[in-house]
């Protein structure tokens, strides 16, 4: 802690000698412990350490960035002149800015200070308990990490953040085999930050198991139709980022292209949607607690029952458009729930999949899209019927999320969010 701190002031000292008087930067200090392990058991454990700098300076309105992870005071001074470099060869430009001052602040979150051991005993547990509970799955790679970070972040303007975080993370690959049949790899991430209870007990974790299992035995979708689709939360996360990037970020919402740039305080989506980009949250264990643009993050809401109410613009999108800069990391979603169990949801399906992956290009502009759905399972009149062989299925962005059949009660804890089931009619779907 001290060591990163001293070397912020070093920074600081370098920056004024070399007569930069507007300036940020930010300082990064990880350290990851893992174990490893293969399907016969454990193969490596190892600490990593790793170092970043990312400094922005301003030159006359022109603004320069350089990054490395070299901490050493020569290493920094070269850094400065690179930024310096790249400023002196930058044009002018009055929109990119640093923010105002804030007020500075420490941040703790999650689990900084890692108890391995235990950790080392709930990894092995778990491998023990997918062995003997599910003898059909075979496990390829499993990985089991901490990861801890040490940031800070200054400005020219005063302002000082800085932030102790630390997090478990369970990375598992497999597949099942019954000696005749093998099924494709299927992959879970999870993220946490206590070691109370078994890690076969976290969020979806058997029912990717048990799903994979029941991939062995896929029957066919047969002829093409339009039915409806049921989104699983890590589904849904994917299709949900492909629509916010194409309508509400930085990029689109400056060129223009965004079907949504000029659409703030009208209804967007289906009015059971609404989402939120919460600063803090009990199921996100590394909260984003400030902005890279130097602003201390806040709630933002960017559906309400189907209404926009906020673009994601960072300070120099912001400046560039006249509209209101967006304090939020935006990393963490959490979508309402609805009023129907999954239960509820797949009985009242007709014709349809439940899709756990989709593979597939970024949508058109248009919001057209088309690839193939992962870990599906074909229902008909309100049954679970089997595991699909590999089906297409397309449709429209807009479409799907502008009219909803239905959100579940549960929601789940995905990577990138809180997000509960949902389910979209009239999406094609077509067999092989």
């Amino acid at each position: 802690m001290e060591q990163l701190q001293k070397k912020a002031g070093q920074l600081e000292d370098i920056l004024a000698a070399a007569g930069v008087e507007k300036y940020a930067f930010r300082f990064v200090e990880k350290q990851t412990g893992e174990f490893n392990a293969e399907d016969e058991g454990f193969t490596l454990y190892r600490t990593l350490f790793d170092n970043d700098l990312r400094l922005t300076v301003f030159l006359g309105g022109r603004m320069g960035v350089a990054s490395g992870n070299d901490l050493s005071y020569a290493g920094m001074q070269a850094l400065t002149e690179s930024a310096l470099s790249a400023a002196r060869a930058a044009e002018p430009d009055p929109c990119r800015d640093i923010a105002p001052q804030e007020p500075s602040a420490v941040f703790r979150t999650g689990c900084y200070e890692p108890d391995m051991d235990a950790f080392f005993e709930r990894f092995r547990e778990l491998l023990s308990g997918i062995r003997s509970e599910y003898p059909l799955i075979r496990l390829s790679l499993s990985m089991a990490t901490h990861v801890r970070r040490h940031v800070i972040y200054r400005n020219a303007n005063g302002t000082t953040f800085e932030k102790f975080g630390g997090y478990y993370e369970l990375e598992v690959e497999f597949a099942a085999n019954d000696g005749e049949n093998t099924t494709g790899i299927d992959f879970v991430g999870l993220t946490f930050t206590d070691l109370d209870k078994p890690l076969l007990e976290q969020p979806r974790l058997r029912q990717h198991l048990r799903d994979t299992v029941a991939q062995l035995h896929k029957i066919p979708v047969g002829e093409k139709f339009t039915g409806t689709v049921i989104l699983t939360p890590e589904c849904l996360a994917g299709f949900l980022y492909s629509l916010l990037f194409s309508t509400v970020t930085d990029g689109v919402i400056l060129n223009g292209t965004s079907l949504w740039r000029d659409r703030l305080d009208q209804k967007v989506t289906d009015e059971q949607i609404t989402l939120d980009l919460p600063a803090a949250h009990p199921d996100n264990v590394d909260p984003d607690c400030f902005t890279g643009d130097g602003f201390r993050t806040q709630d933002v809401r960017l559906l309400d029952h189907g209404v926009l109410k906020s673009h994601l613009l960072g300070l120099f999108v912001a400046n560039k458009t006249g509209r209101p800069v967006t304090k939020s990391g935006g990393s963490f979603l959490v979508m309402a729930p609805g009023e129907q169990s999954l239960a509820q949801i797949i009985a009242s399906t007709r014709r349809g999949l439940i899709v756990g992956g989709f593979s597939g290009g970024e949508p058109e502009i248009n919001g057209e899209f088309s690839g193939v759905a992962k870990n599906s399972f074909y229902v008909e009149d309100g049954q679970i019927r089997g595991a699909v062989m590999e089906t297409m299925i397309s449709g429209n962005l807009f479409d799907l999320f502008g009219h909803i059949t239905a959100l579940s009660q549960e929601r789940v804890r995905v990577g990138e969010g809180l997000l509960p089931y949902l389910a979209a009619p009239d999406i094609v779907i077509s067999g092989k």
